[in-house]
């Protein structure tokens, strides 16, 4: 999420290219031999990776392949899921909150913006 919202705000900064090239690379080196970021695919974790790629200006030819693992996993109810914490806070070290995506909205919203962007830019190589 974090490297998401640092790409978001510096995407528009051309003194800030070297950041964000050097947060592509990180995010490419991390993407699993199936296209997907974070433990067993995790479709949370691979569409904050594929947004923070939509944001860094520069996800041609990397997402293809994420893409279709997360259509892949799409649930028959249309939606996708996440068994991992969307946030931690740690109030002090015998104290953490979690918080988990019980009802899929927060993975399913996610993943249908990767996938929304992604058409946008499929779509802009034919115009």
């Amino acid at each position: 999420y974090g490297t998401w919202m640092a790409l978001e705000l510096i995407r528009d900064h051309a003194s800030l290219k070297p950041l964000r090239d050097r947060a592509r690379k990180f995010l490419v080196s991390s993407q699993a031999d199936d296209g997907t970021w974070g433990e067993h695919g995790d479709a949370y974790e691979t569409a904050l990776a594929c947004l923070a790629l939509q944001a860094s200006g520069e996800a041609e030819g990397v997402l293809g392949q994420a893409i279709v693992s997360l259509l892949d996993s799409q649930r028959d109810d249309g939606s996708w899921q996440t068994d991992q914490d969307i946030w931690r806070f740690h109030a002090s070290a015998d104290d953490v909150w979690r918080a988990f995506d019980s009802n899929r909205i927060v993975t399913t919203s996610l993943v249908r913006c990767v996938l929304r962007q992604y058409a946008r830019g499929v779509a802009g190589e034919f115009e």
